[in-house]
């Protein structure tokens, strides 16, 4: 017979939550003055406030860069792991190097979010994760210019043919520039505009950073169109 084989106890059985931990971060340390485009380190610390211990060994801290003292459309700069179980009062500290992006000026704010995947069952209490530094203020990297200040090219070249053609690029920004190649492109053009009827020849890598002040000059050969004139 099928329809015995369950029975239901005579007695309830009273089920109580087990006691869950709380993690909130404390002690946001960041600096007072960055500049765009720059590194700069900001540390904080989680405290687990809550009754019990955290139900995961491991979870990530996030970090934010807000332009305001309101969680939500924020920057995200990285994270963080934090690698071990943390009983009811025990903190750990953590701090992470991040980039500010570049072309910002202004106050702004850190925000971090602890156990930013929501590893850690925390019952009531996930929505106090987030806590916002105090105000700091982004200073605007002085941003490089670089411009094609000499162009060399042969007085009479042959169609289909290569022909060599140096130029000369300089810094004239008051500031470095970020990152450490770029690309030279090389166009053939019937008149002194650039414009969609010009002839892209190549484009050429520069390889190193350019400081204010500092040139570098090029000599490439490129392949003429066939059948211009």
């Amino acid at each position: 017979r099928e329809n015995n084989n369950s029975l239901v106890a005579a007695q309830s059985v009273n089920v109580n939550l087990s006691p869950f931990p709380n993690l909130t971060v404390t002690n946001i340390a960041s600096p007072t003055n960055v500049f765009s485009g720059q590194q700069t380190v900001v540390s904080w610390a989680v405290t687990n406030t809550g009754t019990g211990p955290t139900s995961s060994p491991y979870w990530y801290d996030s970090v934010y860069l807000s332009s305001d003292d309101v969680v939500g459309n924020d920057t995200y700069l990285g994270n963080v792991a934090n690698v071990s179980y943390l009983n009811p009062g025990e903190s750990y500290v953590n701090s992470a190097t991040v980039t500010i992006p570049r072309g910002i000026q202004g106050t702004y704010y850190f925000i971090i979010r602890c156990d930013a995947g929501n590893y850690v069952f925390e019952s009531t209490f996930e929505n106090d994760n987030n806590t916002i530094s105090p105000s700091f203020f982004v200073d605007l990297t002085p941003p490089p210019d670089l411009r094609v200040d000499s162009v060399f090219a042969p007085l009479n070249a042959f169609s289909g043919q290569s022909a060599s053609v140096s130029w000369g690029v300089t810094n004239a920004g008051q500031g470095q520039t970020l990152v450490s190649s770029w690309y030279d492109r090389v166009y053939l053009s019937a008149d002194t505009n650039i414009d969609g009827g010009d002839h892209s020849l190549g484009s050429f890598v520069h390889g190193g950073g350019l400081e204010p002040g500092q040139t570098y000059r090029v000599t490439n050969y490129v392949a003429l169109p066939v059948g211009i004139s």
